[in-house]
């Protein structure tokens, strides 16, 4: 899944805002996206196998009009002169929930019913999508034989 963002739960990206003072979740239509105070600019780390690895450190280095504030969790200022910046953790609606009453793709906005198998039952409860953003400065190395996948911040 090739995305610029990091996708994750609901719940997972409310609390990973709740931890940055002075953040606020975004009004519709852009209710997924969260942003916190650019001058504000969080360390984050995320935890694999017990080891912490720095992620969204470092300048950003997109030649930003707004100078690289918020760092490369940042995906820009929510408006020209803001002090608020948006946030490259996103919500997703992955086997969020309960399939009913969710519109299915291609469906014509026809609801989906319990039995059709989309969102909850697709085995994505509680997953995390690094994405682009997560993965700068981490090295990876995947380890088909011993069924490993290691990890290095660079």
């Amino acid at each position: 899944l090739s995305t610029p963002f990091v996708l994750a739960p609901p719940s997972g990206a409310r609390a990973f805002y709740a931890a940055i003072p002075g953040s606020v979740r975004l009004p519709p239509p852009h209710s997924r996206f969260h942003a916190f105070p650019c001058l504000n600019k969080p360390t984050v780390h995320f935890e694999f196998a017990g080891w912490n690895f720095p992620v969204f450190s470092g300048p950003r280095d997109d030649a930003a009009s707004d100078g690289g504030l918020g760092g490369r969790l940042s995906l820009g200022r929510v408006a020209k002169g803001s002090g608020y910046c948006v946030g490259a953790v996103v919500e997703t609606l992955m086997g969020v929930g309960h399939a009913a009453g969710y519109v299915r793709a291609g469906s014509g906005g026809g609801r989906a019913g319990p039995e059709a198998g989309v969102l909850a039952g697709n085995g994505m409860r509680g997953v995390w999508v690094l994405g682009e953003m997560g993965m700068r400065g981490l090295g990876v190395v995947f380890d088909v034989q011993g069924s490993q996948v290691g990890f290095r911040s660079y």
